[in-house]
C-alpha cells in the first residue's frame, strides 16, 4: 500500500502549495492554507475517471 501523501491548499484563492507556508502565495491571504490529502493517480483512478467522462458530439455535413 502506498504512504498517503499530503498538499496544502489555499482557502482564498485554491492555490496548492507542496508545504505548509503561513502566507498564500498566490493570493498573499495570511493562514489560509488548510492540509488536504493529495490524489491517488494510481492506473485504476484514471479507468475509473476515463469510463465516467462522457461526449455530446454533432455530426456536420458540407455543404447543408
Amino acid at each position: 500500500m502506498a504512504k498517503t501523501q499530503t498538499c496544502h491548499v489555499c482557502q482564498e484563492c485554491g492555490r496548492v502549495s507542496a508545504r505548509a507556508m503561513g502566507r498564500c502565495p498566490g493570493c498573499g491571504a495570511w493562514d489560509s492554507l488548510i492540509m488536504v490529502a493529495a490524489i491517488d493517480h494510481s492506473v485504476t483512478t484514471r479507468t475509473m475517471l476515463a469510463a465516467a467522462v462522457t461526449f455530446d458530439v454533432t455530426i456536420r455535413r458540407r455543404g447543408k
